[in-house]
């Protein structure tokens, strides 16, 4: 069985938000965890942490024109992310991840052959893609050198 952890930190409590369009459910993987007793897990619908009628609440009808269904999803989100976080605040937790399914937290090595985008783009003062690819290759330079020196 996987084990769900970063270094040094276990997850120990999940809550999962189920898109009131999704044909499927979480809960069969989910009790594979449930069933250790070493994660809590809690399974919200809409009815979870929404009030009825507010914007985002149940499935967004693409077929009005009155209705704009990326602010749809944003309140969606906006909703569980407030309500997510005060509940882990009532129950003492104090380090939160907050993710989507179709994002990843990995970690990201920058090679010499990155193409350049958007992000190598940015106001005076914030740092850019090429910024830490330049700071990555002074650091692996100095370490060469201090290896040569020694």
């Amino acid at each position: 069985m996987a084990r769900l952890s970063l270094p040094n930190a276990t997850l120990r409590s999940l809550i999962v938000a189920v898109d009131p369009a999704s044909r499927s459910s979480p809960s069969e993987i989910l009790s594979r965890w449930i069933d250790t007793g070493m994660l809590e897990v809690d399974v919200w619908e809409d009815d979870d942490y929404m009030i009825q009628g507010q914007q985002g609440h149940g499935l967004c009808d693409a077929t009005n024109p009155k209705v704009d269904c990326v602010k749809h999803h944003f309140n969606r989100q906006r909703y569980f992310v407030m309500t997510c976080m005060s509940d882990f605040k009532r129950r003492n937790k104090t380090w939160v991840l907050l993710t989507d399914v179709d994002e990843y937290v990995t970690f990201n090595s920058i090679n010499e052959d990155d193409p350049n985008l958007q992000m190598d783009e940015a106001l005076d003062g914030i740092p850019t893609l090429s910024d830490w690819k330049l700071q990555k290759n002074s650091v692996a330079e100095s370490s060469r050198e201090l290896r040569t020196e020694s």
